[in-house]
């Protein structure tokens, strides 16, 4: 995620300062530098869980951005049913959400 530092303009105070984006990690920080008024920030709907209150949240109007989820797990790993439980979750909520085909 980035955070990209508000632009001041000429007309607010006569003088120009542009900040290349930042990069953050940590969407506290980033929710942090916005409500500060030092940036705006393109966040996952799961960092918003818990928002906080200086940040106004909107919605990406258009297609909704696409974040791919990948596991890494151990052949063996497979037979054990939990494992199996959580990797079955994970495509049903890719086939019902549209994410692409997973294997």
């Amino acid at each position: 995620m980035h955070t990209t530092p508000r632009t001041r303009t000429a007309t607010e105070d006569r003088s120009v300062i542009a900040i290349p984006p930042v990069p953050v990690t940590n969407s506290a920080t980033a929710q942090g530098l916005v409500a500060a008024g030092l940036g705006v920030s393109l966040l996952p709907r799961s960092a918003l869980a818990r928002h906080h209150p200086g940040v106004v949240v909107r919605k990406v109007p258009g297609p909704e951005p696409v974040r791919a989820v990948h596991t890494a797990e151990r052949e063996a790993s497979l037979r054990q049913p939990p494992v199996r439980g959580l990797l079955d979750a994970l495509r049903d909520v890719a086939r019902r959400t549209a994410a692409p085909a997973c294997s």
